[in-house]
């Protein structure tokens, strides 16, 4: 990596087309890096991080199954002031969730809900609970925050996940609400639940011409992925992909639009959609896929090249299956710009995209979660300088899910990512700070790529399972 070296950032500017940012040098980056100031919490991750390191630790505590709520416990958070409605349309959800995990299981609402401001630190805190990894006798493993990310923030969600397993659901109707519950509940009592067939997975991979970010996420991450996957025999699963132009939008909709045909996993690789801040159009499409039709970043956009929320139309099928979005903003948008402290926000107000909202809560049924980016997604998920490529994560998360662990348990290796790269950056921080020369590319790569690991959340219920109950 050269210290001069242009970092291109994804997203394709969804009015003009070509790239939403212009490139950045390492020595920018670096410079936020050293004059951010971090949050008091860091100290206690890098902490957490030591002592997962010396246990080869993942999860909750030792003798507790993830795979089973009535060890790991299941709890559902939401704001002190939510609507009781809320709760109301989640409760076919919320009673199987209570007959699975009995009497591990809890319920945070009114008093005992987030309230206005409140850190996660401080709502363990008034609950009894300290930090380090997760007692389910003291506080579920597996927590569902159901909130608008304006009202339990985004950095309370992330800041949670690294000792738990969190998902998050928030959509603009009630019935909504009911809706995915109710697709949850029917994805795991349905007669064919207990069967255990064969896996689906499919492998959607973008790349444009003469476009280094999605060119290297195929040849470094997505094709490396598919080859390992379609090797593992012991996974018992049944692998397809589409890359380069065949990439399309009309691909995802005959994947979508056949009864049972849709995969059981969907992992995506493209550039996610962007608009300016407070854009008419941003809050329905920022974070769709920009899809493999568009030949080249630097030509115009048309409809036929994107994938949006739209597009699931009634005769769509999602039910059942869980989408790993691989683009900027694919989950959803936060106010602030992490990688420039002079940028205007990125948007009004943070919120989460409308594709992972339309798919939870599709009325042929809603998918069981999406994982997916709340900012910009990077090369640095699966790259490391002078390096091979690294997909370790992104494997073991695939791995666990084939196996049937619940979705925020197979996270855990992306939370565990980010507190390692948390403590290098920190290193390198400090080492700035006792007098040693910056050395802008290192520190550059460990900013973005500890932000990068970091905004990988879950939305949906972290307890659903490719394999159910």
């Amino acid at each position: 990596m050269e210290q001069d070296e242009l970092w291109q950032f994804g997203g394709i500017d969804g009015v003009k087309g070509g790239y939403a940012f212009p490139p950045v040098a390492p020595a920018a980056l670096a410079d936020v890096a050293l004059r951010k100031p971090e949050p008091t919490w860091v100290r206690g991750l890098i902490r957490l991080w030591r002592w997962w390191k010396q246990r080869d630790f993942l999860g909750p505590i030792a003798g507790v199954d993830p795979k089973r709520l009535d060890q790991a416990g299941w709890g559902v958070i939401f704001a002190s002031d939510a609507d009781p409605a809320l709760r109301e349309a989640l409760s076919p959800l919320l009673a199987h969730r209570k007959a699975q995990a009995g009497e591990r299981y809890r319920e945070f609402h009114g008093e005992d809900g987030v309230l206005p401001g409140e850190t996660k630190r401080e709502f363990l805190a008034r609950h009894g609970v300290g930090p380090g990894p997760a007692d389910p006798k003291l506080m579920p493993y597996y927590l569902l925050i159901v909130a608008d990310v304006t009202r339990i923030s985004l950095s309370f969600q992330y800041q949670l996940d690294v000792s738990y397993g969190v998902g998050r659901v928030h959509f603009s109707t009630l019935n909504d609400y009911e809706a995915y519950a109710n697709s949850v509940v029917a994805a795991e009592t349905a007669e064919s639940a207990s069967a255990h067939p064969r896996s689906r997975c499919h492998f959607f991979g973008v790349h444009h011409q003469q476009d280094k970010p999605t060119i290297r996420a195929q040849k470094e991450m997505t094709g490396p992925l598919y080859d390992w996957l379609s090797r593992a025999n012991d996974l018992d699963c049944h692998v397809t992909q589409a890359s380069g132009r065949q990439a399309s939008r009309r691909t995802l909709l005959e994947l979508f639009r056949k009864p049972g045909g849709r995969p059981d996993l969907l992992f995506s690789v493209s550039h996610g959609l962007v608009f300016a801040s407070g854009h008419e159009n941003q809050a329905a499409m920022q974070g769709g896929l920009v899809c493999g039709d568009y030949r080249h970043v630097a030509d115009p956009l048309s409809r036929e090249h994107l994938f949006l929320a739209e597009d699931l139309d009634r005769t769509c099928h999602p039910n059942g299956m869980m989408w790993f979005l691989f683009n900027c903003y694919g989950l959803g948008t936060p106010r602030e710009n992490d990688y420039d402290l002079n940028s205007p926000p990125l948007a009004p107000r943070p919120f989460i995209s409308a594709l992972p909202q339309r798919l939870l809560s599709h009325p042929n049924g809603g998918a069981l979660a999406v994982v997916g980016h709340v900012e910009r997604a990077k090369v640095a998920s699966f790259s490391w300088p002078d390096a091979p490529a690294q997909i370790a994560t992104f494997r073991s998360t695939f791995q666990h899910l084939l196996e049937g662990y619940p979705v925020g348990y197979a996270m855990e290796c992306f939370d565990r990512r980010f507190a390692e790269l948390t403590t290098e950056l920190q290193a390198e921080i400090d080492a700035v700070e006792r007098g040693r020369p910056p050395k802008s590319a290192s520190l550059a790569f460990l900013w973005a790529a500890r932000i990068d690991a970091r905004n990988y959340l879950v939305f949906g219920d972290p307890a659903v399972r490719l394999r159910p109950f």
